[in-house]
């Protein structure tokens, strides 16, 4: 098990370095082709296509747990038929999803205050995003497997082949022309659904041989409402967690003190938050079978166990990301896209990063919970979080004239009260695990570790003042580098380094090994 999350784990941290590389590369590439408010299109799209995809994701999560109790215990047979009630869940929830794009699409200018020559760019790119979730949300139980067996590596690797293949089509394509942002979203989104059918079904059939979905219809009904119960708790988990991260652009692109063309502002610097939570949340990801089979089994002092640890790993892991873009946000945003974006993505990039940081134990946790089939209290403070969080976010731009900065610390402000205090109670009590255990154990020694490593990368800044890119680059690879010291002086445990040095002999004795 251990070496299935390990590998999991490093595979989506490759599939992580792999999306930020690329999308490091391509945005000042678009920026020039595209101009501020084709950008912020792509970005509009998903965050108001997230929105109705919110019961998909739901259902996606709980046919999931459900199928990954039924393997750990072995029966295969309900298995099947649990993975099957999910397809046609599926089916249906995609269909809403593809009709709900489709009305989005015809009300760009009502919905999210396009104007010009935009709004026919912005019909198509919210379609041909709405097209592709359906079709993902469809296809979701095919690749249900990986999941069961821990090869999640095999979505990982999909999805860098995916990032990697569509990155070079983009280039191509305005290399040879002016194709514009209809051109852009098109390719990605196509390239996925191709890698999905191409690479991760058929992956998906071998890792377990047992898998052979039932598609009948008997006991459907009774099936599907024991799959919704998790569904409707998830629904309301992900509505709230949309009321954080979903209505920035929509609110930008509504408020008459933003407008649409200040969305690729924000998202310069907001953008670098989801892809060090995707880098947490594919280690998260990855524990989730074994979490849930732990619960299975009434394995009740391991799950605590692998509960600290694996925060203790999270938060280290996330925090590296955090603190180097923290003090390196000035320099990294020049020379990324250009001085003219600074002045309104710095600020922005150094507050939600700060949300960032505090919200790390929280994602191991969620994790816990949703093994434990305990969610609905954490759904209903995401919700009330979430809502406070638009509400303070109009109140600070509308009537403090904060702008930008108003709307990262709404969301900052109301997401720290819930993942510093309200979340980690609430795990402590369904687990079981002692709250100083949790705390000292699992998320105090990672922030020690974090405040020197903050403490050495401000001493390089003082004396090494970076003014390109590869200035910053170094200034990133050196904290890195000085990150493992940290990392086994202050943040590790001895049980830690005891697993970290047995798996370099595991590594290093295969390099060894006669082929």
């Amino acid at each position: 098990m251990l070496r299935k999350i390990a590998l999991n784990s490093a595979s989506q941290y490759v599939a992580t370095a792999v999306g930020m590389a690329v999308t490091f590369f391509l945005t000042p590439f678009l920026v020039a082709r595209l101009g501020r408010e084709s950008m912020g299109l792509q970005t509009l799209a998903s965050q108001a296509l997230s929105f109705i995809g919110l019961f998909t994701g739901a259902m996606g999560l709980s046919y999931t747990r459900a199928a990954t109790v039924r393997y750990a215990k072995g029966e295969y047979e309900e298995m099947n038929a649990v993975i099957g009630a999910g397809f046609w869940l599926s089916v249906v929830t995609g269909v809403l999803f593809l009709a709900g794009a489709w009305v989005m699409a015809l009300y760009p200018e009502v919905l999210f205050g396009i104007r010009g020559g935009l709004v026919r760019d912005a019909s198509w790119v919210i379609v041909i995003s709405g097209l592709t979730s359906a079709l993902l949300t469809m296809t979701g139980p095919w690749c249900a497997p990986l999941q069961l067996a821990q090869s999640a590596y095999w979505q990982s690797l999909g999805s860098i082949v995916a990032t990697v293949v569509a990155a070079v089509v983009v280039v191509a394509g305005f290399r040879m022309g002016e194709p514009g942002v209809v051109f852009w979203v098109a390719v990605t989104n196509g390239v996925r659904v191709v890698v999905v059918f191409l690479m991760q079904i058929p992956a998906a059939r071998r890792v377990v041989p047992q898998f052979r979905m039932v598609l009948s219809l008997e006991n459907i009904v009774a099936r599907s409402r024991s799959l919704m119960r998790l569904g409707v708790w998830s629904f309301f988990g992900g509505l709230g967690y949309l009321f954080y991260y979903a209505t920035d652009s929509m609110l930008i692109s509504n408020l008459d003190e933003l407008g649409p063309g200040r969305i690729i502002d924000y998202n310069l610097g907001q953008r670098w938050d989801p892809i060090i939570r995707m880098l947490v949340a594919g280690f998260a990801g990855s524990l989730t079978p074994a979490l849930t089979g732990m619960v299975a089994r009434g394995e009740g002092e391991r799950l605590k166990g692998a509960l600290v640890s694996s925060t203790r790993y999270a938060v280290a892991g996330g925090l590296l990301p955090c603190v180097l873009l923290l003090v390196l946000a000035e320099p990294f945003i020049t020379a990324w896209v250009g001085a003219g974006f600074a002045a309104s993505s710095v600020p922005v990039l150094r507050i939600i990063l700060v949300g960032t940081a505090v919200s790390l134990p929280t994602m191991i946790g969620y994790e816990t919970l949703v093994a434990l089939g305990k969610i609905g209290e954490a759904v209903i403070s995401t919700l009330v979080g979430g809502i406070c969080n638009v509400v303070l976010a109009v109140v600070l731009v509308k009537y403090f004239g904060w702008g930008l900065e108003g709307i990262a610390l709404a969301c900052v402000l109301t997401m720290g009260l819930r993942n510093l205090i309200y979340t980690p109670l609430l795990l402590i009590r369904h687990s079981g695990v002692g709250a100083a255990r949790y705390y000292v154990e699992g998320v105090m020694r990672p922030m020690a570790g974090a405040v020197v490593l903050a403490g050495l990368v401000i001493l390089i800044r003082m004396v090494v003042v970076p003014t390109s890119l590869a200035g910053v680059m170094g200034c990133f690879a050196v904290g890195t580098l000085l990150y493992v010291p940290v990392l086994w002086l202050v943040t590790f445990r001895p049980e830690d380094k005891a697993l970290a040095l047995r798996l370099w002999a595991r590594t290093t004795e295969r390099w060894r090994r006669p082929a």
